[in-house]
Formats: structure tokens, C-alpha cells, sequence
């Protein structure tokens, strides 16, 4: 064998196993999906309310909701939310709207900014973007 062949194929082969130390990289296609369980985002397409944020569970409770059309056919939703707490709670409150087949809209409102007194209700209220809207969830986190 020629010095030049040797020398290439040393080279290759310390290559190699460069890599395979460094663990290569994946050069085809996306990474194969994943069932994550327990998940809030299959909560969020099932139920009207979820809170977001950990900090938050077992603070807040939601009463009278309230979804009906208005004269331009969107649907408008009022909800009240209660501070279970006896201190101060910031939150941040949005909807996702879905159509009749369960399907975002991509219709999300701005998050709202709401400042929830010891034990205080207050009443959100939003509506849809277009008179596609047939489903909604109100979600809130922690106030930023």
C-alpha cells in the first residue's frame, strides 16, 4: 500500500471515531415523536379552564361562565375568577378559541393582566376574533 492510501484511510478512520466519540449529529429528517404524558396542553384542548402555572393550583376558582353569541356572530365569553387566597395574586389571562370540530383557530386574545385582591372576584371577559368560534379555554399563569 501506498503512503498516501495509509495516510487517507488513518485519516478516515480518526475521523470515525471523532465522531462517534462526539456523538455525530443527525443529518436526516426530524426526531421521531414522543407521547409526553400528562401533559397540560391535552388538558387545554378538553376543559374550558386551566391554570398554567404551579404556583397557581388550588388559588384561583372560576365561576358562571358565560359563552354566547353577540350581534356579529363572535362568541364572547365572561367568566368570573376568584382569588382563593387571602394575599394579593397577579395573573395573566387569555382564551384560545376552537371551531366546531375542536380545531385552534389560531384565535388566541392578548394575555390580560389581572391583580386579584385577598379573596376578590372579578369578571374577565373576551371575544372571539371570527364568528368561527364554537369552543374556548381561558387560561391563566402567573402574573410577569
Amino acid at each position: 500500500m501506498s503512503r498516501t492510501y495509509l495516510s487517507a484511510l488513518t485519516a478516515a478512520l480518526g475521523l470515525t471515531l471523532l465522531l462517534a466519540i462526539a456523538g455525530g449529529c443527525r443529518s436526516e429528517g426530524a426526531l421521531p415523536g414522543q407521547t409526553v404524558t400528562g401533559s397540560r396542553v391535552t388538558v387545554e384542548s378538553d376543559e374550558q379552564f386551566v391554570v398554567l402555572s404551579h404556583q397557581l393550583d388550588g388559588k384561583l376558582s372560576f365561576h358562571d361562565p358565560i359563552s354566547r353569541r353577540v350581534d356579529n356572530g363572535r362568541l364572547q365569553v365572561v367568566v368570573n375568577i376568584r382569588n382563593r387566597t387571602n394575599f394579593t395574586q397577579n395573573i395573566d389571562v387569555s382564551t384560545t378559541f376552537r371551531d366546531k370540530d375542536n380545531v385552534p383557530l389560531n384565535d388566541d386574545s392578548a394575555w390580560q393582566r389581572l391583580v386579584l385582591g385577598a379573596n376578590e372576584t372579578r369578571a374577565y371577559q373576551v371575544s372571539s376574533i371570527t364568528d368561527k368560534a364554537c369552543t374556548f379555554t381561558v387560561r391563566v399563569r402567573e402574573g410577569r
